[in-house]
């Protein structure tokens, strides 16, 4: 009886160590809309920022995406329509409040002329691209 119980442990053991897969999640997305802010502390840093929706749904906010120059951004957050596809695969790092690469921004003053953007938990991400 032992013999079959240290085989169904061994057995056990290399379902529960191929199971666990740390490789980082392959994603694509759109980005759909964008977020114009200050920095929290001195208000002189204008911060362009990409509310990205990933191929899983969720929706994350980066401030590195490389595409400062070629879509404008305004202070305030507003929707893109349509949305724009991200030409590339790419995984996520999450940012925590106190990681230094995270964007401590101040409040954002809204106005009531344009569509404005609304996520339930705003997780701020630097997005990895995958070379091809």
């Amino acid at each position: 009886m032992k013999k079959y119980q240290l085989l169904s442990f061994a057995v056990l053991a290399f379902i529960l160590v191929a199971c666990n897969n740390n490789e980082p999640e392959v994603l694509s997305g759109k980005i759909v809309g964008t977020m114009g802010c200050c920095d929290e502390a001195t208000r002189t840093i204008f911060y362009k920022g990409y509310f990205v929706e990933t191929s899983n749904k969720d929706t994350v906010l980066s401030f590195n995406l490389d595409v400062q120059d070629s879509i404008y951004v305004e202070y305030g957050t507003r929707v893109i329509q349509p949305p724009i596809q991200i030409p590339y695969s790419f995984t996520l790092t999450v940012l925590e409040p106190g990681d230094p690469r995270y964007v401590h921004y101040a409040p954002i003053v809204e106005d009531a002329y344009h569509p404005h953007i609304t996520t339930g938990n705003e997780i701020q991400v630097i997005i990895n691209p995958l070379k091809k």
